[in-house]
């Protein structure tokens, strides 16, 4: 009875060519519109969000852990577990920079404060003015260039003293990134200035930033142990790994990471351009309604029309059913045969206009970086306008 049922919906579905492929094509054009909605509503927040993390700062554009401690008697523990924190994020993060900067301290003998900070291999984030880059701090004595914009003041000594390190100056340099110290003060020393953060009266005379190569050695000098410093871990995020459909893989590990900070050191914190991208999306959604409400009055006026080419046939099929019900047909057959004669136009005009969909969205909305192929199977299957096909099927 089966087959018989199944070959009686191909020969009628035949026999009604052309109001079978009215259904279908009216099917077809509703789910291409919605799908291409949908799929247009995606790539547009998709470069809204790559958009909006180009322009953030580098550092702003990473993970960072920051953290102030008094002292460095725990400096080498901190640091293993700041590194330890990235490792829920490798898959989206470069490997995370240090950085140190110590409180502000007095040499009896200069005028102003001296500011000691460090990175790692300094050669990288430096743009010399004059002299040398400093060699590797051996936590006994150190090089340091002076990161000034202005001149070197003349009464600043070639060697200097950060509590009890030994520091010689070598050079005068500028930071090329805010990767991994942040925007310090460069103004040098020579500069007076009312540039502060708290009410005064009284010309603010900038310290004079010495940096040095080697965080965790200057960080553990025992010449500094005393003075107060906050730490910086700074891993710039694969911000081209970052989309609408994969902000998981960012908000995951970051729950992930600062769950282990909590519980490890409660002094760190891990800071992402998470605001931003959910900024975006936010706005994204907003337009993507609002796209979707100026696509509705189309797709409307198709599902109309397909309802319209569907309903030419049902006088036809209700006699039909008779006919099967009078040659001995259930219950199950008759449900069986309006099934066919539904679902076969309605499930192949779907298909089609899904592939119409697709294949219009990496014509007109190709991702960036992306070929066609790419585009297709990540906006084609887009979860949001998957969803809004369907519903138009259904």
């Amino acid at each position: 009875m089966i087959r018989s049922i199944v070959s009686l919906a191909g020969h009628r579905l035949r026999g009604r060519a052309g109001a079978t492929l009215i259904l279908v094509a009216a099917v077809a054009a509703a789910t291409t519109v919605s799908g291409v909605i949908g799929a247009l509503g995606t790539a547009a927040a998709d470069a809204a969000v790559q958009d909006a993390l180009a322009g953030l700062d580098p550092a702003e554009r990473s993970l960072q852990v920051t953290g102030y401690e008094f002292s460095g008697e725990t400096a080498a523990s901190v640091d293993d577990t700041a590194l330890a924190a990235f490792g829920p994020a490798a898959e989206v993060a470069a490997a995370p920079e240090r950085g140190l900067i110590l409180r502000r301290v007095r040499d009896g003998t200069i005028p102003y404060d001296l500011q000691l900070v460090a990175v790692d291999e300094a050669e990288r984030w430096l743009e010399l003015v004059e002299g040398r880059a400093p060699a590797r701090c051996d936590g006994i004595a150190c090089e340091a260039v002076l990161l000034s914009n202005a001149a070197a003041p003349a009464d600043l000594p070639a060697t200097v003293h950060i509590g009890a390190l030994e520091v010689r100056v070598v050079g005068q340099a500028r930071l090329s990134s805010s990767v991994p110290l942040g925007h310090l003060d460069e103004r040098g020393p020579s500069h007076a200035g009312l540039d502060t953060d708290h009410p005064t009266t009284a010309a603010e005379v900038p310290p004079a930033l010495l940096l040095v190569d080697g965080v965790r050695a200057a960080a553990s000098a025992a010449g500094v142990a005393a003075i107060g410093r906050t730490y910086l871990w700074t891993a710039p995020l694969h911000a081209e790994l970052i989309h609408p459909w994969s902000v998981a893989t960012l908000t995951g590990p970051l729950a992930d990471a600062r769950r282990l900070l909590a519980d490890r050191a409660p002094t760190l914190t891990m800071a992402a351009p998470t605001q931003a991208i959910d900024d975006q999306l936010a706005r994204a959604a907003v337009n993507g309604g609002r796209l979707l409400l100026v696509g509705s009055l189309g797709v409307s006026i198709l599902v109309a029309f397909a309802a319209y080419a569907a309903l030419l046939g049902r006088r036809d099929l209700a006699l039909e059913l008779e006919r099967v019900t009078a040659a001995g047909g259930d219950r199950r057959a008759r449900f069986l045969l309006a099934i066919l004669e539904i679902a076969v136009p309605t499930v192949a005009g779907g298909f089609l206009g899904w592939l119409v969909g697709a294949l219009l969205t990496a014509a007109v909305a190709p991702l960036p970086d992306a070929g066609a192929a790419a585009t297709i199977a990540r906006l084609g299957l887009d979860p949001r306008a998957a969803l809004i096909a369907v519903a138009v099927t259904a």
